[in-house]
């Protein structure tokens, strides 16, 4: 629990810093969450499913939300 919980912060924070946006508390909150999601579907699946979900959402974004 304590590796998914410091990767899932990890995630969050990675794309905070690789996409150059500014600190939202919401959106890191958000993001942590997402992380431990994918963590313990990694633990508990594998990384095969953690990989499609995590593309499938970025599908999802980027066809059914607006580019700002």
């Amino acid at each position: 629990p304590l590796a998914i919980l410091a990767s899932a912060a990890a995630f969050s924070y990675a794309h905070h810093a690789i996409g150059h946006e500014p600190y939202s508390h919401a959106a890191f909150l958000y993001r942590a969450l997402m992380g431990v999601i994918l963590g313990g579907a990694y633990c508990a699946r594998g990384l095969g499913i953690v990989v499609y979900a995590h593309a499938l959402y970025n599908l999802l974004v980027a066809f059914l939300w607006p580019a700002t």
